[in-house]
């Protein structure tokens, strides 16, 4: 139920997102902590030549893979089941997502976040981080 909900509550803003991001000449695509796998579907409905790998934990892996074959895109995502602080990256990455992940993880690990998806683009790639920030005050 949590899953069903988080991904519909999601299908509207990943279009809205997917229409404001341009990967036009993109062919790999990290969704890091993509869980459903929505934003990365809405990414590949705009960009007809773009695959998508979802990262995220071994428990939501069979939920991802569900959605993506409901949307009729499973043939153009891949899965890894892990945790994006300790699992390896797939390199060779024209884009990386991380949708609210920053927020959901300590200073320390924004920074390891960002060395990977830097890590993992192809030059002049680009990282999209779609999340909420605070200020030291919160």
């Amino acid at each position: 139920a949590f899953s069903a909900a988080q991904h519909a509550g999601s299908l509207g803003p990943a279009r809205i997102f997917a229409k404001r991001v341009d990967l036009a000449g993109a062919r790999r695509l990290l969704d890091v902590g993509g869980g459903s796998g929505a934003y990365a579907h809405a990414l590949l409905r705009r960009n007809p030549g773009l695959r998508a790998t979802i990262l995220d934990f071994p428990e939501t892996v069979e939920t991802a893979r569900r959605y993506s074959t409901e949307a009729g895109l499973a043939d153009r995502v891949e899965h890894v089941a892990g945790n994006a602080i300790t699992t390896a990256w797939p390199v060779g990455q024209d884009a990386v997502l991380m949708s609210y992940v920053w927020s959901a993880v300590g200073g320390d690990d924004i920074a390891i976040l960002a060395r990977r998806a830097f890590a993992s683009l192809n030059p002049g790639g680009l990282v999209l981080v779609h999340d909420f920030m605070v200020d030291d005050a919160h």
